[in-house]
């Protein structure tokens, strides 16, 4: 007799009626990693701004760009960097915009595109290279270099961050000729704890928790305050037998303020030692393995010299010349090293680690003037060639 639905146990016909287990949906794939970050100097780095007896540049001079800039930022910067307001508002997905309210975007976000309402702006979207420019130069004299070596608001909004004066001494000193240094844990600390805290939203709305360091004068307020705080424990603890005398702080003007804001540095970046107020230094998505400084000066980057490239300083003689022909080959404004940083950036962008690959064969030096012909012609080519493969005009 043959086997029947009709004679099948119940509980037998109801497996046998289940539709197949859909197979598991592939898990979304890693995000992208983050691009290269390169930290611009400007003032003898991109341009050359007139000084005057003292050696400190004049204010509102007008400034000479450096040969290449408007390539070497086009290489940067991508197809983004020539589009208008509204071919990039096309171009540029609205499921990848982050809008955030003006009241809450971070220090040196005043070149980010606003929205229609005026309400908020928008995080610069992704590009090849992500740039931000940190100068000691004024607030009102850093914004007028780059309207004046930029040409739209669009190319002006593609910078993560432009930073000035305010960051990197106090406002005792904005008027004084004091030294500076750029430590890059400040950038980490800004860009990775805003991005930690835009997370997926589309719309930030809200401060975030972590305390910006960006302004010198709030660095050094919670510098002292920590200073303070560690001897007020160590004199407790030796009150109830469990530690050693402690030695009395060094008066606070003792100590120069630009060492002071040095001192907070390190405190920031050490192991072992006091807590910080900060919390964890996060290095993701930028951090050592990926960021550059360029800067014609070797003293402000002393914190991190392994990411610093120093670039020959763009000074009055190559300016003149520049400017009198406008031409890079010409005689007297042979300054190339625009592009040899592009062939240099072309050949790190695939590198796990920009500081190790800078260290080896002493590369950070690649950009100054007394390379041998021969390794300033390979970095020319390298960056022509990079050039050539991206249809980037070489325009000088």
């Amino acid at each position: 007799m043959a086997w029947t639905s009709a004679r099948t146990p119940k509980s037998v016909r109801a497996r046998g009626a289940q539709e197949p287990a859909a197979p598991a949906a592939p898990p979304p794939p890693p995000p992208a990693p983050a691009p290269l970050l390169v930290v611009l100097d400007l003032n003898g780095t991109l341009v050359y701004r007139r000084k005057n007896s003292s050696g400190r540049a004049v204010q509102g001079a007008k400034i000479t760009p450096r040969p290449y800039l408007g390539t070497f930022l086009r290489y940067c910067l991508g197809p983004m960097y020539d589009l208008n307001e509204r071919q990039l508002l096309d171009a540029w997905p609205e499921s990848e915009r982050v809008l955030v309210q003006r009241n809450v975007a971070p220090h040196g976000t005043q070149f980010w595109l606003r929205n229609e309402a005026n309400t908020g702006v928008y995080e610069p979207p992704r590009t090849p290279i992500a740039l931000m420019v940190w100068s000691s130069a004024t607030e009102a004299n850093v914004d007028r270099m780059l309207e004046q070596f930029t040409e739209t608001r669009v190319q002006r909004a593609l910078f993560q961050r432009v930073w000035s004066r305010a960051t990197l001494v106090r406002p005792q000193d904005m008027d004084r000729k004091v030294g500076t240094v750029k430590d890059l844990s400040i950038v980490w600390d800004d860009l990775n704890h805003w991005r930690a805290h835009v997370g997926t939203q589309t719309h930030v709305q809200r401060h975030m928790r972590f305390p910006a360091r960006a302004l010198a004068s709030q660095r050094l307020a919670r510098y002292h305050y920590m200073v303070q705080a560690t001897h007020r424990a160590a004199r407790n603890a030796w009150g109830t037998k469990q530690a050693e005398p402690p030695t009395s702080p060094p008066p606070r003007r003792i100590v120069p303020y630009a060492d002071e804001l040095y001192d907070e540095s390190v405190q920031r970046t050490a192991h072992n030692k006091h807590r910080s107020v900060y919390g964890p230094l996060l290095h993701a998505p930028w951090g050592p393995h990926n960021t550059l400084l360029l800067d014609d000066s070797g003293d402000k980057a002393r914190c991190q010299p392994d990411n610093h490239v120093q670039i020959h300083e763009y000074e009055r003689t190559s300016a003149t010349a520049f400017r009198s022909t406008h031409q890079a080959d010409a005689e007297g404004a042979d300054d190339d090293y625009l592009l040899r940083c592009i062939g240099m950036l072309d050949a790190m962008r695939d590198v796990p680690d920009v500081a190790a690959w800078l260290r080896t064969d002493d590369r950070r030096r690649l950009l100054l003037s007394d390379q041998p012909a021969a390794v300033r012609a390979h970095w020319c080519e390298r960056g022509r060639a990079a050039l050539a493969r991206l249809q980037i005009p070489i325009e000088p």
